[in-house]
C-alpha cells in the first residue's frame, strides 16, 4: 500500500544533507562533515503528513519549529502540548513521518534514502522541485495474549511506513504533470462539463493554453 505525503526543505543550523554554497544557487547533497571554509547554508528534508499526531509523534509547527507531543487534549481548541509545555492548535501542526534531520534521543523517526535526497536536489537545480513523494506502509505486527505475533489487518489504523533495513523509508515518485498534460486534463474536464455543446470553443483554448504556465 502507498500513500502520498508532503515534502519540504528547511534552512538549518546544524550541517544537514542538502548543501548551497553562498555564492551559488545550486544545492549538493551533503557527502558529510564540511572541511571547507567556503561560507555555504544547509538544509534538511522533511516528510510530513496531516494525520493524527499522537503522544511521542514529533511534529513541525508552522513548518518550521520542530517538537514532540507529550500530549493531546481533545477538548482544548491548541490540543498539541509538546516536551516543553507549549500549546499548538492541530491546524498549524504536521506529523514528521521521516526526516534527513538527526533528532538527539528521539522517538525513532525513519530517515530519508541517499537515492531520494540526490533526486530533491537534481529536481530543484533542474526548477522543478519535489513536493510530494509516496510511501510504502505496511500492516504492523500485533502480539496476542498467547505471545504470538500475528500481521495484523490492512485497516488505515494497523499501518506503519514500510522501512528498509537501515531505517530510510522506501520512496516512490509522484505524479508529477508536464504543461502539455495539465493543458489536455483541463480540456478534457471542461469538454466534459459542457451542457450545450459538444466542445469548448477555440477562445477557451487558446485562453487556457496561454495562462497555464
Amino acid at each position: 500500500m502507498k500513500k502520498t505525503f508532503k515534502v519540504i526543505m528547511l534552512q538549518t543550523k546544524q550541517e544537514g544533507a542538502i548543501l548551497k554554497f553562498d555564492a551559488s544557487e545550486v544545492l549538493i547533497a551533503s557527502q558529510g562533515k564540511m572541511t571547507s571554509n567556503i561560507p555555504f547554508t544547509s538544509f534538511d528534508l522533511y516528510i510530513l503528513s496531516k494525520d493524527e499526531i499522537k503522544v511521542g509523534n514529533w511534529f513541525l509547527m508552522n513548518g518550521c519549529l520542530l517538537r514532540q507531543c507529550r500530549q493531546v487534549n481533545s477538548h482544548l481548541t491548541a490540543s498539541i502540548e509538546d516536551t516543553t509545555g507549549g500549546q499548538h492548535y492541530k491546524d498549524v501542526c504536521e506529523k514528521i513521518i521521516a526526516t534527513t534531520e538527526s533528532i538527539s534521543g528521539a522517538t525513532f523517526v525513519p530517515s530519508i534514502p541517499k537515492s531520494f535526497i540526490n533526486e530533491c536536489v537534481e529536481s530543484y537545480n533542474n526548477g522543478n522541485p519535489i513536493t510530494e513523494v509516496d510511501l510504502e506502509f505496511e500492516p504492523k505486527i500485533q502480539r496476542l495474549a498467547t505471545g504470538e505475533e500475528v500481521i495484523g489487518s490492512e485497516s488505515e489504523y494497523n499501518l506503519k511506513v514500510k522501512t528498509n533495513d537501515d531505517g530510510s523509508v522506501i520512496t516512490h515518485k509522484s505524479k508529477l504533470y508536464t504543461k502539455e498534460e495539465v493543458i489536455e486534463l483541463t480540456l478534457s474536464a471542461m469538454e466534459s462539463m459542457a451542457c450545450s455543446q459538444n466542445s469548448i470553443d477555440e477562445t477557451h483554448s487558446e485562453f487556457i493554453k496561454e495562462h497555464i504556465k
